[in-house]
């Protein structure tokens, strides 16, 4: 873990990409974000706790509060988040 296995430019190399699919068993939202973010919310209980709850209302707002969250936590690391 929290090493680069893959990158994109000019002198990244042909990437297999891994992909996989699920159906939620009810409503809710997902969390896309990179190591930046879920370094400070490792675990699911976690980033539940850190996701404000009206997020599935306001997805940029809830956005900015995990990015805020990462940022107190210490931010060494850039982040990246998107709420689906």
């Amino acid at each position: 873990a929290h090493a680069i296995t893959g990158w994109l430019g000019a002198d990244s190399y042909e990437l297999e990409p891994h992909t996989a699919s699920f159906k939620p068993d009810r409503p809710g939202l997902v969390v896309v974000c990179t190591d930046g973010l879920w370094n400070y919310a490792e675990s699911a209980e976690e980033m539940a706790a850190a996701v404000p709850p009206e997020a599935h209302l306001r997805p940029l707002h809830g956005a900015q509060v995990l990015v805020g969250h990462a940022l107190d936590g210490g931010g060494h690391d850039n982040v990246t988040v998107a709420l689906l």
